[in-house]
């Protein structure tokens, strides 16, 4: 029945409304809060503003004893190997005009370990309010999971088809070969509770699931890599990451996500955008659930032809501010969501995918960063010629050792040496195994006379060329983290913060032309009647001495109706004439009712 009063304490109570609570996540935690404010030496008239805490049934259905259970809450069973990540769906039956719902549920921890980034998925937007916030991971790597869902009060009762998933789990499986675990629903630390339209309570019914570790040895490591990169930042100081690849052959289309703990790192945005991926820009990125850490990421070669990377080489930047306090770090991964890591090549197969994460760092202590850039920044050059580029420093103060990567494309540019200028650097300081496929790894250490403090502009050593593309081609000259991360250490060996800034080099040769696609996919149109038009200036090429970037009429995003749209292509020669091209883009289908 209704209490009137209330046996353990008040039924309502008034704390200072400038309070703090030393745990958010548990308000109620000792110490108590102060229920009154004191003014000392008043001399005027002071306001203290109070808020109150009612204590009791807020949805205002009253604690009755439970009803027989009418819902069943049920998990899904999995395999898998050890390393590899399985889906656990929940799904319900009988469930008709429900109001709320709360369970618990539990697992080995030393078998699945639930995905510190992706773990809650899938959530039902049938259900209004539910939410990150109907979920309680506090206790995740224990083995338990509390689920606390309330309906709005506008939309009322719900109700949803028999074997409805509500939500999904993702574990990794961490335990031995032929090891188990219930996915199992429990009552602690939140009891079993469903709440009907009228406010009565009635109990749970439950079917458990199970996770195993199949026997079989784990597949062959996939051949196609993604490798996000280390970063390091001072606290209050944005930092990028780079995410690059290798054994990037032949690819026409790739999605995956990226994931951080937003208590450490804040998303900015994505810069730096592989130009040998056409069309791809910030429009390709995913950022509705960055304030959670969660970034996805989708691209497609709209020719169908495939496009292959050298190793090493950079897709694109993911920029942070750092959040956290110095000395916190973060994991840089790959989750399983919101976009699921899926990749095609030009015949159509998927290409399986091997991950490695990086760490983002807050670093105590007041380090200013380093400067690392490629010196000149954009040149020109003849084909057939040498062309050599400077790898220069800024703010490089009492450094004790760096160390990060370099790519290039080969087909433009072929190396031939690099020529050391710190003290006691020498060849053996580059690791060039793999130049030929332009790529190159570096490291030095300044053991003699130690620690270098060295002007802005010095030089750390030059990279040699042999300029062999085709006239009008380019070749960027990126820094990235794979194979070698990207880090610099001061005298105290403490990490330093390092920002990078590319070159590119463009091979010189006749008047400026471009070159636009001989065809492109039709385009569908909506149930509007009506099509977007895509990003098509990756397609076009462009020889000679042009200068500047493609443009596009009409541009990209722009609304089209059913028919063919003849699409103009623009490129700038350095003497000031426009040069352009046009090709036609179908759009077809009709219109929906």
């Amino acid at each position: 029945g209704n209490y009137t009063e209330l046996p353990n304490g008040p039924s309502w109570q008034f704390i200072s409304a400038d309070h703090v609570f030393p745990n958010p996540q548990n308000p109620f935690q000792p110490p108590a809060y102060p229920e009154f404010a004191e003014i000392t030496d008043l001399q005027a008239n002071a306001v203290r503003d109070f808020v109150a805490i009612k204590t009791g049934d807020v949805t205002d259905c009253t604690g009755d004893t439970q009803g027989p259970a009418f819902l069943t809450a049920l998990a899904s069973s999995a395999s898998g190997q050890t390393g590899q990540q399985v889906t656990i769906d929940v799904t319900v039956q009988d469930f008709a005009d429900v109001s709320g719902l709360q369970f618990s549920m539990q697992w080995d921890p030393a078998v699945a370990s639930l995905d510190q980034f992706a773990g809650v998925t899938n959530l039902n937007p049938a259900l209004p309010l539910l939410t990150d916030l109907s979920f309680n991971t506090a206790q995740a790597a224990a083995g338990k999971l509390s689920v606390c869902w309330w309906t709005d009060l506008i939309a009322g009762p719900q109700a949803l088809p028999n074997n409805t998933v509500l939500f999904s789990l993702t574990f990794t499986l961490v335990g031995p070969s032929g090891s188990s675990t219930p996915v199992a629903f429990v009552q602690t630390p939140t009891k079993f509770e469903v709440v009907n339209g009228g406010c009565d309570p009635f109990g749970l019914n439950t079917d458990d699931g199970q996770i195993s570790i199949t026997g079989q040895p784990p597949p062959p490591p996939a051949s196609l890599q993604f490798v996000s990169g280390n970063a390091t930042s001072v606290n209050g100081a944005a930092v990028c990451a780079p995410v690059c690849t290798s054994n990037f052959t032949d690819i026409v289309s790739a999605q995956f996500s990226l994931g951080w703990d937003p208590a450490v790192f804040d998303f900015q945005q994505v810069k730096n955008f592989n130009p040998a991926l056409s069309g791809l820009n910030s429009s390709n990125f995913f950022t509705g659930q960055s304030g959670n850490g969660l970034l996805g990421f989708g691209w497609y070669d709209l020719t169908a032809n495939g496009v292959s990377l050298p190793n090493g080489a950079v897709l694109f930047e993911v920029c942070f501010t750092p959040v956290g306090s110095n000395g916190s770090s973060t994991p840089f991964s790959f989750p399983n969501g919101p976009a699921l890591m899926e990749v095609t090549d030009k015949a159509g197969a998927t290409v399986p995918v091997q991950t490695v994460s990086g760490t983002l760092n807050i670093i105590s202590g007041s380090a200013a960063p380093i400067t690392v850039s490629v010196s000149p920044a954009d040149q020109t050059v003849p084909g057939g010629t040498a062309v050599s580029v400077q790898i220069q420093a800024k703010d490089f103060s009492s450094i004790a050792g760096y160390q990060f990567s370099m790519n290039w494309v080969p087909a433009v540019l072929h190396f031939q040496s690099a020529s050391p200028a710190l003290p006691g650097m020498t060849s053996g300081n580059f690791n060039t195994g793999n130049a030929a496929n332009g790529t190159l790894s570096h490291l030095y250490y300044a053991l003699n006379p130690g620690p270098l403090t060295l002007p802005d502009g010095s030089v750390l050593f030059t990279l040699n060329f042999i300029a062999v593309g085709a006239p009008g081609t380019s070749s960027p000259i990126n820094f990235t983290a794979m194979p070698t991360s990207i880090a610099a250490y001061d005298g105290d060996l403490q990490p330093v913060p390092v920002t990078t800034l590319a070159g590119i080099v463009h091979i010189a040769g006749g008047a400026c032309g471009i070159t636009c696609p001989s065809s492109v996919p039709a385009l569908s149109t909506d149930t509007r009647c009506r099509a977007v038009l895509g990003d098509y200036t990756g397609l076009a090429t462009i020889t000679g001495d042009c200068i500047g970037t493609i443009t596009q009429t009409p541009a990209p995003g722009t609304v089209v109706n059913p028919g063919t749209v003849a699409v103009t292509m623009m490129a700038s020669a350095a003497s000031g004439e426009q040069v352009t091209c046009v090709f036609n883009v179908t759009v077809s289908g009709g219109c929906g009712n």
